[in-house]
């Protein structure tokens, strides 16, 4: 008998146009079209000769329930095969999935405990120790009882923060001690921070999903918000520091850098930080340093309850006028040199380095001094206080109130001085000066003028002040003298 399509078949039978001889015939084998075609062929050959409308009912209903009930065989029993084996797959997915996260767990508390914390750089031979700063935070990094607090280590632009820190890695061999620091690009920190921890970001997916991924055939993993994946980056240490506890009782400490730059660029990663930061110090399973300049981050994080949990050690302040002296002098620089050229640094590390370099190519005293004082007129103009910005008039209202002599016996001794004006204001007062928070933001992002500690507002140096109190008053316009 020659095959036919099933198709063809099909439509035969569900039409009725072949007779009910196909019951007689009906296929055994429930998985092949060519048994029902098979079975309505032999039917209609038996059927040919019957005449009457009742007949051919029959025929039909019989061929159609014959084709109906060996598709559902067919079906039924192909189904059953997909779904076995898609649950077998799906039972080993998920069981590599939790053998593969337990192993970058294992990683994970493993790096925490080795540490994780870039040398720094050697010593060069002109290098100022300074032993009291560093007394300091050798009391924070290697406390021998859990804190309930995050710390706060401030210190303006150049005064040799990071450098100092790096060395206290060092100096407790790194283990249980992270240094990590916030890229120029802080929306990319949660990758950061996964990076140090060695946290794959895929631990989570199982053998299919991984090879999937590899083939090309699928994404392996959705690209998360830079928000997301901090918080997966930072649930991931959390956990990986709660079992460094309970094996060795002692939080893990972590040094976070350049926080300025989430303060600028992502002040919601901050925020969270800060969040984490204060759950970490209650659950005492990770000591966090945030290391940042003066201005717009502890302005941001002492605004939110998270603070409450916030200690403040203290900030590294520049280098004593005599540290300077010492330090250019015995880089070739005349005596005599470098007792101005200290009036003009402020003992700021940078700038001293600057001329060095200056003095070295040629330029004299005073080109080096007029550099450096022009350095300080930029900040002036990066504060937007020389222009006529928005933040110009209430910065210039707070440099009025810091400038201006103490009004009290009692506010020159805990205020400033008679002859040179107050030493700072508080923050309730900056908020009364500058109420806009938009003003406040741009008064003290970036801009070196301004110090703000989160409690106090001062000059960023005493060149600074200096300026703000000789130079800057034939800078602005008459009315809005200072």
């Amino acid at each position: 008998m020659p095959r036919v399509s099933a198709n063809f078949t099909r439509t035969l039978c569900t039409k009725g146009r072949l007779p009910s001889a196909a019951l007689a015939t009906q296929p055994t084998n429930d998985t092949s079209w060519n048994v029902i075609s098979k079975a309505c062929f032999a039917s209609a050959a038996g059927a040919a000769t019957k005449e009457g409308s009742e007949a051919k009912k029959e025929v039909k209903k019989s061929a159609l329930e014959s084709a109906i009930s060996a598709v559902k065989a067919i079906v039924t029993s192909r189904v059953a095969v997909l779904g076995f084996g898609a649950a077998v797959l799906l039972a080993a997915n998920v069981q590599t999935g939790n053998i593969v996260e337990d192993y970058y767990k294992g990683q994970m508390v493993d790096r925490v405990g080795a540490g994780f914390c870039p040398d720094p750089q050697p010593a060069g031979p002109h290098h100022i120790p300074r032993h009291t700063v560093v007394e300091d935070l050798d009391r924070i990094l290697m406390q021998d009882q859990p804190s309930k607090f995050y710390y706060v280590v401030t210190g303006a632009h150049g005064r040799g923060k990071s450098t100092l820190l790096r060395e206290m890695c060092l100096r407790r061999g790194k283990k249980g001690m992270g240094y990590i620091e916030v890229e120029p690009h802080p929306k990319d920190f949660g990758n950061s921070l996964g990076a140090a921890l060695d946290f794959n970001f895929q631990e989570h997916m199982g053998m299919l999903n991984q090879l999937v991924g590899l083939m090309g055939a699928l994404p392996v993993h959705k690209e998360d918000s830079p928000q997301m994946t901090f918080k997966r980056a930072a649930s991931a240490l959390q956990e990986a520091a709660a079992e460094h506890k309970n094996r060795t009782g002692r939080p893990f400490v972590l040094i976070i850098d350049a926080v300025d730059r989430l303060a600028e660029h992502a002040p919601d990663i901050l925020e969270t930080l800060q969040d984490y930061c204060k759950d970490w110090a209650e659950q005492t399973i990770v000591s966090v340093v945030l290391v940042c300049s003066e201005g717009l981050a502890p302005h941001i994080m002492h605004s939110r309850d998270a603070w409450s949990h916030a200690y403040q050690p203290g900030e590294i302040r520049n280098i004593t006028t005599e540290e300077a002296k010492d330090y250019l002098v015995n880089r070739g620089i005349d005596a005599q040199d470098a007792e101005q050229l200290v009036q003009v640094t402020d003992g700021v590390f940078q700038r001293l380095e600057k001329c060095v370099v200056m003095l070295g190519r040629g330029m004299s005293v005073q080109q080096t001094t007029d550099a450096i004082l022009q350095d300080i007129e930029t900040h002036f103009v990066s504060a937007g206080l020389l222009d006529d910005t928005p933040q110009q008039k209430p910065g210039l209202r707070v440099i009025r109130e810091l400038i201006k002599p103490p009004s009290s016996k009692w506010s020159q001794l805990f205020g400033g001085d008679a002859n040179l004006g107050r030493l700072h204001i508080n923050a309730a007062e900056f908020r009364e000066l500058v109420p806009e928070q938009d003003m406040q933001d741009k008064l003290l992002n970036r801009s070196s003028v301004f110090a703000y500690d989160g409690s106090h507002l001062r000059f960023e140096s005493k060149t600074s002040e200096a300026y703000a109190r000789d130079v800057l008053p034939g800078k602005v316009s008459t009315s809005l003298s200072l």
